[in-house]
């Protein structure tokens, strides 16, 4: 374990990676996408550049490490632009569904928060008129179908 064996490039900086317990993977990143990664299906080959820092000094590696291109396998068009007074916007899968269907939950900048199935289909969208600033902090109980979240401004809201 002490050299990757996947990779994928982001546009812009990932914010979070999150593993569900069915072993997907979703990242949320400033691109404004959150990408939902099965590590099961084929990688495609490719290259790292390594990069080592010493003492403020970039030195790079003579050797570049060979690995494989890992491709999402859900791309979700979310706005992540969180801004200098929200939390970072981060996708969480829920625990242990009853269901045993994995979901996960993010907030929304229009002071919602978002539902997705494991396939990258909405499957709702929670806001109510009286939520007056983003839930960023958005997670789902463990097993139910219950999402929190809380607010900058001190608040939280319960969906059940």
């Amino acid at each position: 374990m002490d050299q990757p064996v996947a990779q994928h490039s982001s546009r812009l900086s990932v914010s979070s990676a999150m593993w569900s317990s069915t072993g997907k993977l979703a990242t949320t990143s400033y691109d404004d996408t959150v990408k939902i990664y099965n590590p099961t299906l084929p990688f495609k080959s490719g290259n790292i550049k390594t990069e080592i820092k010493i003492e403020g000094e970039n030195i790079k590696a003579e050797d570049d490490i060979t690995t494989e291109e890992i491709e999402p396998e859900y791309v979700i068009r979310h706005n992540n632009q969180s801004g200098r007074w929200v939390t970072i916007l981060k996708a969480n899968w829920q625990d242990k569904p009853e269901d045993g269907v994995q979901k996960l939950v993010i907030a929304n900048m229009n002071r919602g928060i978002d539902f997705y199935g494991e396939d990258g289909v909405q499957l709702a969208h929670l806001s109510d008129d009286n939520v007056t600033a983003v839930p960023s902090a958005a997670r789902m109980h463990p097993s139910r179908t219950w999402v929190a979240g809380g607010t900058a401004s001190g608040k939280i809201v319960l969906y059940m």
